[in-house]
């Protein structure tokens, strides 16, 4: 096999690992816990994967997503004093930006949540805005696109067999995860209601189209309510990212909530 090959087949191997199995199990099992004991459990995990890794990159994408999973424990809608308010938020930001290695879409939307979450919409927007430009069907999603290798630039291709480029750099450029809330999640939209020992599994180009309605509907911007109910409609209908039929529920679930905030704004 050439190096661009190996290279590809790594980034499938680690995109079909760090998948909705390992997601609902890993999620389950381990933010059940204080932030504390979650850091162990992590190391925990990272030092018996390490046993296993094949490539070097492998733990760091497992290292993140699990940070990625602890910042999105972060209490923020929780009514406290701006003092401990902000220490929260020290304590566990950090994990969600730790989290900005896993994919190129997902870990942005979680950022973007976050910020939403705490009432800054244009700095949401933003990043939502960032999220869009590189949620693409030449991505790797779920292991849709077999195919990556041919969406190499030269350049890369040229960094690969010159070792230049690391496969981290690939992995987080080229792979896009689903969006995913449990129970326990607490950096969420109020709007979504995630039931007790539920979770919740969203096609990235859903969740970026209905957290920018709801942007917009936090700004009050009127031009643009129904433009973005239009474009979350429109993406519904984008296979690339809707093949999970378990999924088809949480899209029109979101479809259903803008709709009611728009009919309720249309009537007030």
């Amino acid at each position: 096999m050439s190096d661009i090959e190996v290279v590809c087949s790594n980034l499938t191997a680690v995109s079909l690992q760090i998948s909705r199995p390992f997601i609902r199990v890993f999620g389950v099992t381990s933010l059940l816990h204080p932030p504390d004991r979650q850091l162990n459990k992590g190391k925990l995990f990272i030092n018996r994967f390490l046993k296993y890794a094949t490539t070097d990159f492998m733990p760091l994408i497992f290292f993140s997503e699990f940070c990625q999973l602890v910042g999105k424990t972060m209490d923020i809608h929780t009514k406290c004093p701006n003092r401990l308010k902000y220490k929260l938020v020290k304590q566990y930001l950090p994990y969600l930006i730790i989290g900005l290695r896993v994919d190129a879409v997902s870990s942005w939307m979680y950022l973007a949540t976050y910020y939403y979450c705490i009432g800054k919409y244009k700095v949401s927007l933003q990043l939502i805005n960032h999220a869009l430009t590189e949620c693409t069907t030449d991505k790797l999603f779920h292991v849709n696109n077999i195919g990556i290798a041919n969406n190499l630039s030269e350049i890369e291709k040229h960094g690969i067999r010159r070792k230049l480029w690391k496969c981290r750099h690939l992995y987080k450029k080229h792979v896009i995860n689903e969006i995913s809330f449990y129970y326990n999640s607490r950096v969420i939209p109020p709007e979504l209601d995630v039931q007790l020992t539920t979770a919740t599994f969203i096609p990235p180009l859903v969740y970026i189209r209905f957290l920018r309605f709801l942007c917009f509907f936090r700004l009050n911007e009127k031009s643009k309510f129904m433009q973005a109910i239009q474009d979350l409609r429109s993406s519904m209908d984008e296979k690339f990212f809707n093949g999970e039929v378990s999924s088809h529920g949480e899209v029109y679930k979101c479809l259903a909530i803008a709709l009611e905030i728009y009919g309720g704004k249309e009537r007030g």
